[in-house]
């Protein structure tokens, strides 16, 4: 049984990640199209919490105790 919970725990990190790096790809393409420089260092701004979300929850994918 703990097992099984920790596969659908697993699961809903996995989807958190999809969904964390869709944010990354949108942003990205934002910025790309950006050119006043204070909306792109709020861009910039962004993407790094994202990226910081984005480990974050990679590594309690792959630490997380089953």
């Amino acid at each position: 049984m703990g097992m099984e919970r920790g596969g659908k725990e697993k699961r809903k990190i996995a989807l958190e990640i999809l969904n964390e790096a869709d944010k990354i790809m949108e942003m990205a393409k934002m910025l790309a199209d950006e050119d006043d420089p204070f909306a792109r260092r709020g861009l910039y701004a962004f993407m790094d919490a994202e990226m910081k979300a984005l480990r974050t929850l990679v590594h309690d994918l792959v630490f997380f105790p089953e």
